[in-house]
């Protein structure tokens, strides 16, 4: 999960990395905490 953390780290890049995600693995991710938890 390091590299999602590296690449959300940015609010600028969050809603287009939350879209990727949500191709490349058919989840929604509606709060960074979720990922950065893991």
């Amino acid at each position: 999960m390091g590299f999602l953390r590296k690449r959300l780290n940015s609010d600028k890049n969050w809603r287009n990395s939350t879209k990727k995600l949500e191709k490349n693995e058919g989840k929604r991710y509606d709060r960074k905490e979720e990922i950065l938890e893991e």
